[in-house]
């Protein structure tokens, strides 16, 4: 993204939201990384989802497959799946338990930090269209 589209974006996200992606910016360290940039692609996604359907409709195909890019762009959830699909490939009864419980967990955390943030831009962004059009 061009540094003159992610400031007209920065623009048209959630005040708070902006605050957070900053400070997820200033944390962000090699156990974290992502998570400011996965933050404001789902901001920018409620842009878009929020007005139209409301925040984050059940049985939303579309709306899941746009949270599982983000999550594989920003938070490693590729790399997550790969791990997975390769420790359970590879397993024999109970030798390789810890290696696949492992696996198991890391995609689990990667993909509940990818709702969590789309639940959380989408709150946000749901929070001041409404305080925008009382």
């Amino acid at each position: 993204m061009s540094r003159r589209r992610e400031k007209k974006s920065a623009r048209a996200l959630a005040p708070l939201l902006c605050l957070l992606i900053e400070a997820l910016k200033e944390e962000e360290t090699k156990d974290r990384p992502g998570e400011a940039a996965a933050l404001r692609a789902f901001g920018e996604l409620a842009l878009i989802q929020v007005p139209s359907r409301g925040a984050l409709a059940p049985n939303d195909d579309e709306l899941y497959d746009a949270i599982d890019r983000i999550a594989r762009k920003h938070l490693g959830l590729r790399k997550a799946s790969k791990e997975f699909h390769r420790a359970t490939g590879a397993i024999e009864p109970f030798t390789k338990r810890d290696e696949v419980e492992s696996a198991a967990n890391h995609i689990r955390a990667v993909s509940d930090m990818a709702y969590f943030y789309a639940g959380l831009a989408f709150g946000i962004t749901m929070m001041t269209i409404k305080e925008a059009h009382p």
